[in-house]
């Protein structure tokens, strides 16, 4: 499928909330549960038709290029610095911290068995570093969509109506995936159970994000644009008041029902106003964003640490406090928390996009396709 700008700007729209996700510091009145179902659905857009052996293979390749290579190298870098990050105080061992974070989890430096048990457990996906949490959606879209086109090649083989066995795949492993919502069995430090919830809960997304995109396309007005945002928008709105509680990092879908219309909702209305601004000036500067969002959301929780840093160090409080995770915004009142909550987002965006276009430039001055264990595997 060829590049589309109003996906791109959707993109960029949807990281932008994940930052705030990540630092909430006012109340939106609208539910972001919407905004991790929302980037599946965005890659089931683009999942090809893999019906031969050679088509499965090269994309399974190309995964592995543009997903578990960015998964491992990110968790990787993070834990190559692990001892020097407990020495800054981005991770902490005291007890002390645990007064003013009881749920924080405590790290003391590592040892090099240590070192190396946690680089075979990120290497085989079972582990991974606090900061480079959020890149659990990588692990999980490389596995789903890899169990997509498995099936696809499978349907194919089989002769049977493929757009109905995905729809009918789809519903059983969500339904599966709501049963196992919840349980925990660990396996190394792995909780299969949220494993194979996260690989299978996308599968529905994939097929909503085609049925969705094919639907916009044959829209040809203006106002049907503006009416199913507003619509969507409404849904989103009132979801947030009934309070419903699903998030897909942590294996939470068992209200389907209300998974389902949220990420519909959230897709029809970030697609609506995507659209709009497509024919805005502004629209230059959201591509661009949603080009770089896989260095936004690999490196933002990391940037995220130097506002934590300021805070810190203007309240005079104790270093351990930069061990904040992921934010600091619980000790912030007022107008306070709304001025750091709006740097966390500028920083966690603004930086991160700055190293992908460094990168971008680096590549293009020298040609070097080399530490892409570093640099190429950050392609979009």
């Amino acid at each position: 499928m060829e590049r589309n700008s109003t996906i791109d700007i959707m993109k960029g729209l949807a990281i932008i909330l994940m930052l705030f996700i990540h630092a909430p510091f006012v109340d939106l009145g609208v539910t972001l549960s919407f905004v991790v179902p929302v980037f599946f659905m965005i890659s089931g857009v683009f999942l090809p038709s893999c019906e031969t052996c050679g088509d499965l293979r090269a994309f399974v390749v190309k995964k592995i290029k543009s997903l578990y290579i960015p998964y491992i190298t990110t968790n990787l870098i993070f834990l190559a610095f692990h001892n020097l990050f407990v020495r800054l105080n981005f991770y902490t061992d005291s007890q002390d911290f645990l007064a003013a974070f009881p749920d924080a989890i405590l790290y003391s430096e590592y040892t090099f068995v240590q070192f190396m048990k946690r680089t075979a457990l990120i290497l085989s996906t079972a582990g991974g570093t606090q900061l480079g949490g959020a890149t659990w959606f990588l692990r999980s879209l490389f596995f789903s969509s890899i169990l997509y086109e498995i099936l696809n090649y499978a349907f194919a083989k089989l002769n049977v109506n493929k757009l109905l066995f995905h729809w009918i795949f789809g519903f059983v492993f969500l339904i599966v995936s709501c049963c196992f919502s919840g349980m925990e069995i660990l396996i190394f430090e792995k909780n299969i159970f949220l494993w194979i919830n996260q690989v299978l809960s996308p599968y529905i997304l994939f097929c909503l994000g085609k049925l969705l995109i094919n639907l916009f396309n044959g829209i040809k007005h203006n106002w049907i644009y503006l009416l199913t945002g507003v619509a969507g928008l409404i849904v989103l709105v009132i979801i947030n008041h009934v309070n419903i509680d699903f998030n897909l990092a942590f294996g939470k879908t068992d209200q389907i029902h209300f998974f389902l219309l949220s990420s519909l909702s959230g897709f029809v209305f970030l697609y609506s106003v995507s659209y709009f601004i497509d024919k805005c000036s502004v629209s230059s500067f959201f591509v661009l964003a949603g080009k770089y969002t896989i260095y936004v959301l690999c490196l933002h929780l990391l940037f995220y640490k130097f506002v934590t840093l300021i805070f810190v160090k203007l309240h005079s409080l104790p270093d351990i406090y930069i061990a904040a995770y992921p934010t600091i915004l619980s000790l912030c009142n007022g107008n306070e928390r709304f001025a750091y909550g709006g740097s966390y987002i500028l920083t966690g965006f603004l930086f991160p996009l700055l190293v992908g276009l460094g990168v971008r430039k680096f590549k293009k001055r020298t040609g070097f396709q080399g530490f892409c264990i570093s640099l190429r595997i950050f392609q979009c």
